[in-house]
């Protein structure tokens, strides 16, 4: 074992601790038989007794744990909080000041949690398998993973917005009526749907993107490059450009077109679509019932002739 500074791993018995590193005040003070941990900074891992396998570094960063595993806290009072005791492989990562550790709702007993920047949180303090990410950015509950406070707006994946995103169920878009204003009936449907063009298309390589493009997304010059398998995969769609010209050609207002200033690229909206495709088949419906009720008319008439 190495200790540096005052009372650094001296309060322990120290009766089967191998391999430990403890610098700064009061470091891994109260050491036993943990093994393998490193304490970097006053009161970092204070308590520990018999925890292995940790890095703490940070004045109070995993101050409180005593016999939890596997955990990393990198920051002022970073899970400084954390004691799980239960099964004892804790397993958290917390890096930024006062990670895990925002006053709220500090990781006491949870597992397998990530929190990545200053005063991210969890949702409770015994979270379990939550990642939050982002100043100031509160976890929603067990497995779940959120990026950024509530001033994000926006996630881009891929600096050429040439990514794909998976997920196993489905993506859920906030709709709530208590949210909304100015509530109106849609006015278009069917004119707009027949004239947008649905079209099938190859991705550009990067290297082949116009000059303005380019500038934008890889301003140091360095250009993504993409497989030729992915390169000469059919895709189907619309093109942005082409229904934004529809809209305006149609006087219509609406954001299933997006203008992305700081890349300069378009976008479209597609889920954004179904709301016209909707009314384009309730106005078809409405001439189909009107078909037949005209034909059951002439079927009237010509049974009494």
């Amino acid at each position: 074992n190495v200790f540096i500074g005052e009372n650094a791993g001296d309060d322990g018995s120290l009766s089967g601790a191998y391999q430990n590193v403890g610098v700064g005040y009061a470091s891994l003070s109260e050491l036993t038989t943990g093994d393998q941990n490193i304490a970097v900074g006053a009161y970092s891992m204070y308590y520990n007794t018999t925890g292995s396998f940790n890095v703490a570094i940070g004045d109070e960063a995993l101050m409180d744990n005593t016999v939890g595993k596997y955990s990393v806290a990198v920051g002022y009072s970073a899970l400084e909080d954390a004691n799980r005791t239960a099964d004892v492989y804790a397993q958290n990562t917390a890096v930024g000041y006062l990670a895990g550790n925002d006053g709220q709702n500090d990781i006491t007993t949870g597992q397998y949690n990530v929190f990545i920047g200053a005063r991210t949180a969890a949702s409770v303090n015994t979270a379990v398998n939550q990642i939050v990410i982002g100043y100031d950015a509160n976890g929603r509950g067990n497995n779940y993973a959120v990026i950024g406070d509530g001033n994000i707006t926006r996630v881009y994946a891929s600096d050429d917005v040439g990514a794909t995103l998976y997920a196993g169920s489905s993506t859920v878009q906030t709709s709530d009526r208590r949210i909304k204003e100015n509530i109106e009936d849609l006015d278009y449907g069917l004119e707009f749907i027949n004239k947008v063009r649905p079209v099938r298309y190859n991705k550009k390589r990067p290297i082949d993107y116009p000059a303005d493009i380019k500038a934008t997304l890889y301003p140091d010059g360095d250009i993504r490059e993409i497989s030729d398998e992915e390169q000469e995969r059919t895709r189907i769609g619309f093109i942005a450009q082409e229904v934004r010209d529809v809209m305006q050609e149609l006087n219509l207002d609406g954001d299933i077109v997006e203008f992305d200033e700081s890349t300069t690229i378009y976008s479209i909206a597609y889920p954004k679509i179904v709301a016209p495709l909707v009314k384009a088949v309730q106005e078809l419906t409405v001439r189909v019932e009107e078909l037949e009720r005209k034909v059951a008319i002439d079927r009237v008439e010509a049974s009494q002739d």
